[in-house]
């Protein structure tokens, strides 16, 4: 696409664009854009990352100390992204925790609270029937897409250091029911990796002006290679209110 369409999607002329992107990131629209992001970093050194960073200037300076979350269980964290998807984080903790009330390990007297169980493990829920784990309130389609994930970390598929945010995704997508949202969400919380950005996400898009995933995601060109630092940072700003 030219610079045109670009500045078309964000609603801003070609002149006010490329004058801003010259500001802001230092280099042209073309280099930006038409280029891979690693050869213009390879060009303009650790000054070009750090100037793209600061397009989050604001937001970075109300939460300088803000960090992508991880997870310690793998599984744990991508069953969660499967099971939150296309509902609300009240409805997504509701289904978590009859998962784990049925099909994870009772730790008896060694529970602590509301810690009864152990999380299930990718073994148990991959030998589940569809049937049970669509009982606990998912969809079948869902409680599908659930199986062939435990599966495949059963196989020992995801149990290795992720090489990179495209790989992790493009390995994602494959399996049955999971889409880029979800592989995006994945890689950025379960995988820890910090270049992930799903630019489907009604958060994101809304905390950048309702734009298209299309522009979205040309939008978080700037912000490589820290796009889900960048999420994180627009899922603070815009759950406080700090964004129109």
């Amino acid at each position: 696409h030219s610079v045109e369409d670009l500045a078309a999607d964000l609603g801003v002329s070609s002149r006010h664009l490329r004058r801003a992107i010259e500001d802001q990131i230092g280099v042209t629209p073309t280099e930006t854009f038409g280029r891979p992001p690693s050869e213009v970093r390879r060009e303009h050194g650790n000054d070009h990352d750090e100037r793209r960073l600061s397009l989050l200037e604001p937001l970075l300076r109300r939460r300088p100390g803000l960090r992508l979350p991880g997870s310690v269980d793998l599984f744990e964290m991508a069953t969660r992204g499967v099971i939150g998807q296309q509902i609300s984080v009240k409805g997504a903790v509701t289904l978590m925790g009859r998962l784990v009330r049925r099909f994870g390990t009772p730790l008896g007297e060694q529970g602590v609270g509301l810690l009864t169980h152990t999380f299930p493990t990718a073994d148990t829920i991959a030998t589940t029937p569809i049937e049970d784990l669509a009982a606990i309130g998912l969809p079948r389609k869902r409680a599908e897409t659930l199986a062939h994930l435990a599966c495949a970390f059963a196989s020992g598929r995801f149990n290795r250091p992720a090489r990179d945010g495209a790989s992790v995704v493009e390995e994602l997508t494959e399996l049955p029911g999971i889409g880029d949202w979800t592989a995006q969400y994945l890689a950025m919380r379960a995988f820890h990796l910090p270049d992930a950005f799903p630019a489907g996400d009604l958060g994101v898009r809304k905390a950048l002006g309702e734009l298209a995933p299309a522009a979205a995601r040309r939008r978080a060109e700037a912000w490589r290679p820290w796009r889900s630092y960048a999420v994180i940072h627009l899922w603070a700003a815009l759950s406080q209110g700090e964004l129109p």
